[in-house]
């Protein structure tokens, strides 16, 4: 598995958020900053999110590393390209034990802030709703599927890892000499991305 973002892949995935940015701003939402109650530990991304992250927030993602490391972080079976694949064969859905977690985000500040809010992952950039929500969302009807088309080609862009934002960290920020003990040390699964 290669260990490096495929070329122009940071700046390529910097166009998709802004061009989810753009799409976004004809809904009516109801997210304001402190509404936290999508923001769980449920975060699913590929290993270029989550380097664009780290990149970009170096002190945060390296300040919660305790936190993660070392834990088991699951994630479903399936990528969201293996998913979207299942679906266009019109195959069945295996079955899959994965519990999202429900815990509050790592990222949330005491008022329910999100301290890396200008490169979070793309799960978390679809998660909208169109009315204020404490315990459940009412997204757009069409942002869920237009979500997944947008999760579709990050996935097919990065070409290397997928899975939960907190077993991705560790191995994004390990040093370059302790990378593969990372990987290896990960109690969370990662799944490699497949394309579209």
């Amino acid at each position: 598995m290669a260990d490096l973002p495929p070329p122009g892949a940071l700046a390529t995935l910097q166009k998709i958020y802004a061009l989810w940015r753009q799409w976004e701003k004809r809904f009516s939402l109801a997210c304001q900053p402190g509404c936290a109650a999508c923001c769980t530990q449920a975060v699913l991304a590929t290993r270029l999110e989550t380097e664009y992250l780290a990149q970009a927030f170096p002190a945060e993602t390296t300040a919660i590393l305790a936190q993660v490391s070392g834990r088991h972080w699951p994630a479903p079976r399936l990528t969201t390209n293996q998913f979207a694949a299942l679906c266009l064969a019109r195959s069945p859905e295996p079955d899959d034990p994965y519990q999202p977690q429900s815990a509050p985000c790592l990222f949330l500040d005491a008022r329910g802030r999100c301290q890396v809010y200008p490169a979070r992952p793309l799960a978390c950039r679809i998660m909208a709703s169109t009315r204020p929500c404490h315990e459940a969302a009412l997204p757009p009807e069409i942002f869920t599927s237009i979500g997944s088309v947008f999760m579709q080609a990050v996935e097919h862009l990065d070409g290397r890892q997928w899975g939960s934002l907190w077993s991705l960290l560790p191995v994004v920020l390990a040093p370059v000499e302790a990378k593969g003990a990372a990987a290896k040390d990960n109690t969370g699964p990662l799944r490699p991305c497949h394309p579209l």
